[in-house]
């Protein structure tokens, strides 16, 4: 079985990721790319995801079901308006 690795991530809307912390936790949409390869090479393939909770598509009027873009649903069952 081959051994996979995060070899970086990115994201344009935000500078410092491991830092980073939503203003509001029920609207929240994030665009992250990863580049991702076996441990032992050096190269990376680049893997995009939206991160995203119900409410931002919303706002945004994305149509998940017809949208070609993967997406992450967040849900914060605590404190959901």
């Amino acid at each position: 079985m081959k051994r996979l690795e995060v070899k970086d991530y990115y994201s344009a809307d935000i500078t410092d990721l491991e830092h980073f912390s939503p203003n509001d936790v029920n609207n929240f949409y994030l665009h992250l790319e990863f580049n991702i390869n076996e441990v032992s090479d050096e190269r990376s393939s680049i893997f995009s995801v939206v991160v995203a909770t119900p409410y931002s598509l919303n706002q945004r009027k994305i149509n998940v079901k017809t949208s070609k873009t993967k997406f992450l649903l967040l849900i914060n069952l605590i404190g959901m308006k």
